[in-house]
């Protein structure tokens, strides 16, 4: 599911970005911008949005649109795939009779780390601000 959400940015994501209606939103300097973030900081971005819900299929789909290397998107995959899917096996093994509740408390789990990640992603930004790495505007 992640390569074929990847392979769809790949093959279809250029032509959603060149179309005449959607120039206004995709501009070359913000395509510009974000071609410079996933050759800068692509891997560790798929590798983290693996565990965030809700972000990983836009993550994944943008990493193809913006041509990330397919063996770097699935080496980043897999290795978080190595770390995630055995915490969610062991969690339905040792509580699956309790999985509402195990459920309930990984939600709010979830919502803490994308907190801190908009957290660390707003810091970081500002950073680069201040360094003058960021351009303004669109």
């Amino acid at each position: 599911g992640d390569s074929a959400l990847f392979y769809l940015g790949r093959r279809w994501g250029r032509i959603v970005l060149n179309h005449h209606r959607l120039g206004w939103l995709f501009t070359r300097r913000r395509l510009a911008r974000a071609r410079r973030f996933f050759y800068r900081y692509g891997k560790r971005t798929i590798f983290i949005a693996r565990f965030i819900s809700g972000v990983r299929a836009p993550v994944y789909l943008t990493a193809g649109t913006m041509g990330m290397k397919g063996k770097s998107f699935l080496l980043m995959d897999t290795l978080a795939a190595i770390i995630n899917v055995p915490f969610f096996v062991y969690i339905g093994f040792f509580f699956g009779e309790d999985i509402d509740t195990v459920l309930r408390v990984l939600r709010r789990t979830e919502y803490v780390l994308l907190g801190l990640a908009l957290i660390v992603g707003l810091l970081f930004y500002i950073r680069l601000k201040r360094k003058g790495r960021v351009e303004n505007g669109p």
